[in-house]
């Protein structure tokens, strides 16, 4: 398994619009992925979250759709007003990033 960054969720203290998403069940995350380095490794305490530029754009996306390849691989998938980031300083944003970790059928 790939390692990474340990990062933190940061999220809104108005409640979850994540309907139900990862980040709405998990306080950290390992941020994996092209250019990312770390020490970590993901488990069931801080599962994996990759690294994808969309539409210029820093994204995190769960390991489910983040080996997809292709132009729709985030098809139903959206930003459900969560962040991830972390003080390291390898972490690849100046600023924190949104996970696309909502879903709607």
């Amino acid at each position: 398994m790939a390692k990474g960054l340990l990062c933190f969720v940061y999220r809104s203290p108005l409640g979850d619009a994540t309907n139900n998403g990862l980040t709405s069940k998990h306080t950290s995350f390992v941020l994996v992925g092209h250019g990312v380095s770390g020490p970590f490794e993901a488990n069931d305490d801080a599962p994996a979250l990759h690294l994808h530029s969309f539409r210029g754009q820093l994204i995190a996306v769960p390991e489910q759709i983040g080996g997809q390849l292709g132009t729709d691989y985030l098809k139903g998938w959206m930003f459900g007003g969560n962040f991830i980031y972390t003080s390291d300083s390898r972490f690849p944003a100046d600023a924190p990033i949104k996970v696309f970790d909502r879903r709607e059928f």
